[in-house]
């Protein structure tokens, strides 16, 4: 059902906003789709913090693909990524 969801938004456009805004300027591990999928995944499942959210897609880690998400991340980079 996710991946479903997440079918509704334009990767075009998300990409030309994040080529704009210069969202992926020195990313090496978590590019914005990934981490927007992430944080999409953690809103739709109403997790509470990026521990939880982290702790649930480390437990699903074989079922990313299908999800959506590219790789899992440590807590550390998500939450670097989320000051950026």
């Amino acid at each position: 059902m996710f991946a479903q969801v997440l079918e509704f938004v334009n990767k075009y456009e998300f990409n030309k906003c994040v080529k704009r805004c210069k969202g992926d300027y020195h990313i090496h591990q978590l590019n914005c789709w990934n981490h927007f999928t992430q944080l999409l995944f953690g809103q739709m499942t109403s997790l509470e913090s990026l521990r939880s959210i982290c702790l649930c897609l480390k437990a699903h880690k074989g079922k990313l693909y299908h999800l959506g998400i590219k790789k899992y991340v440590d807590y550390t980079t998500f939450s670097r990524a989320n000051e950026q």
